[in-house]
């Protein structure tokens, strides 16, 4: 069946469909390229509308507070401890700088790779620069400018760090974040490589993954403790860096148990996996049972996905925590049906000083789905580590990645704004990254700032540091709404009126009545598309 728009709209989850009426917003048109975990494909145009500061009542753009050498403002102190950490005050999560100054963080990813990545773009790079110093001061200038506090490595491992030291060495530093590949390089050193994965090549370093993260490996543990302490000993002094990423979109398939079950305890895969998922699933049932015919329920899937991260985030935290005390563990960049799974994200709450999550699926997360994010987690910081939207105006193909896909750079600008206000609307999400720095070529994608001659796409940037330079200023203006609607809920349980002005808390409506086939409603809506469509159908 042919979905209508509203059904599609519903499905995706799109913020704007549940706009409070008193505030406007700009209409925008989006598609992508395919489905993406659990959400749909959308193959032709579907307007959009979004949120933009232009348009957000009663907010006025004011000049931002004094910045430390960090980004956080300097007119609030709090402790503290020579490096990032963390830290709740009322409505809102932020990171503390290494000075004790609160901070919200813009990001972008793959500064490094797309100027330094390979032979031709390094000698390029220095051609363009005069030196790679030289890149690295004048990049480093023009991101702040665009109110980017920092920099996401994306190095993978101190193998690929040298692409990054002309960053790390500039006098007027960013604060940054390092991405591991601690599973793939333990699945080299185990000889695993799964042959059905599909990934960028037969070398990409996720097909040393299996399909159940090899956590139950006799080896695992010690390989942990191992990698932690050569990939944080010449870093875990560095002020400027915020924390590790261990890994990056790990499987989280929801037939993971079915496949362990299914492969047995000599399967060079995911045999260490078969009788841990035996044992946990016979514990939990209290009873014994058939593996070959274990008449699985989707609950006991899902929680088996979360115990088996639970296992790999208590694992590799006590590795980072044993060889460096004091930057944040910040975990996998979850992905596709990871982003919904109440398991996953309880697991990462309990081991992570951060969560980060590769965002792609909709064209921002909703704030049904954000507000489940926090009670999954016990209420933790956030960081979004991936999104973007391409451009078609120019003569990119835009047939590699899973962001969306709008008409121009000026609406990639409003897709930005959109994005970012819901992040900082719900308060828990401490920094997001744009993916990514630059474009390398004049085919392929549009996901950069920068097109492959280093210059701005000038109408995107414009609303890109639009919003950067206004964080502190928004963030204080949907604090004050959240308070009212705090305020107001209150008085309302007391059976008190409260009046509040025009441009009150945004009200987002608890439920949904989406329409489907021939005039059928549901009401309530979950914010799991594969739950979605269940109760749709």
């Amino acid at each position: 069946m042919k979905l209508n728009p509203a059904i599609l709209a519903a499905l995706l989850l799109v913020p704007s469909s549940v706009l409070p009426e008193h505030i406007s917003a700009a209409t925008i048109e989006v598609r992508n390229s395919g489905p993406y975990g659990p959400w749909p494909q959308v193959k032709t145009w579907m307007a959009l509308e979004v949120r933009c500061i232009a348009l957000l009542p009663g907010f006025v753009a004011a000049s931002a507070p004094a910045l430390d050498g960090f980004g956080g403002r300097t007119d609030i102190k709090l402790a503290a401890t020579g490096f990032f950490r963390v830290e709740r005050s009322g409505h809102r999560w932020w990171l503390i700088t290494p000075e004790g100054h609160p901070c919200l963080s813009p990001g972008v990813n793959n500064v490094g790779q797309n100027a330094l990545g390979s032979a031709k773009e390094e000698a390029d790079t220095a051609a363009r620069f005069g030196s790679i110093a030289a890149w690295a001061e004048a990049s480093l200038t023009q991101l702040r400018d665009f109110g980017v506090m920092s920099l996401s490595s994306d190095g993978k491992s101190l193998d690929e760090m040298k692409v990054h030291a002309a960053l790390l060495q500039a006098k007027q530093r960013l604060p940054w974040t390092m991405t591991w590949q601690l599973l793939p390089a333990f699945g080299q050193k185990c000889g695993l490589r799964d042959a059905a994965f599909k990934g960028i090549g037969k070398d990409d370093p996720k097909a040393r993954i299996p399909a159940c993260l090899p956590v139950f490996h006799p080896g695992f543990a010690a390989f942990c403790d191992e990698y932690a302490r050569a990939q944080v000993a010449t870093v875990k002094d560095d002020p400027f860096l915020i924390g590790y990423f261990t890994d990056n979109e790990l499987p989280n398939s929801p037939d993971t148990l079915d496949r362990v079950l299914r492969a047995g305890p000599r399967d060079k895969l995911l045999g260490s996996a078969y009788q841990p998922a035996v044992d946990w699933l016979g514990a939990r049932r209290g009873a014994a049972f058939d593996p070959q015919q274990p008449n699985l329920t989707d609950l006991e899937r899902a929680e088996f996905i979360g115990f088996v991260f639970e296992r790999y985030y208590a694992m590799t935290s006590a590795a980072i925590r044993r060889h460096d005390p004091h930057h944040l563990r910040m975990g996998s960049r979850l992905h596709k049906d990871a982003v919904h799974s109440a398991a996953i994200l309880a697991a990462a709450g309990r081991h992570l000083d951060a969560i980060s999550v590769n965002f792609y699926g909709a064209p921002a997360p909703s704030p049904e789905l954000l507000a489940q994010w926090r009670e999954a987690s016990g209420d933790r910081p956030f960081i979004v580590t991936e999104f973007y939207a391409m451009g078609d105006d120019l003569a990119f193909d835009n047939t590699n990645g899973d962001g969306w896909i709008v008409h121009s750079q000026a609406e990639r600008g409003l897709f930005y704004e959109n994005f970012v206000l819901s992040l900082l609307e719900n308060g828990n999400v401490v920094s997001w990254q744009w993916f990514k720095h630059r474009d390398v070529s004049k085919k392929g994608s549009n996901k950069g700032l920068l097109n492959s001659e280093h210059v701005p796409y000038a109408a995107f940037s414009e609303h890109y540091r639009r919003v950067n330079s206004q964080v502190y200023q928004l963030a204080a203006w949907f604090d004050k709404r959240a308070r009212l609607a705090d305020t107001t809920a209150r008085a309302a349980a007391a059976g008190m009126h409260q009046s509040e002005p025009e441009d009150a808390v945004a009200r987002w409506p608890q439920e949904r009545i989406v329409q489907w086939g021939e005039g059928r409603e549901v009401r309530g809506f979950n914010s799991n598309p594969r739950t979605a469509v269940k109760e749709l159908k």
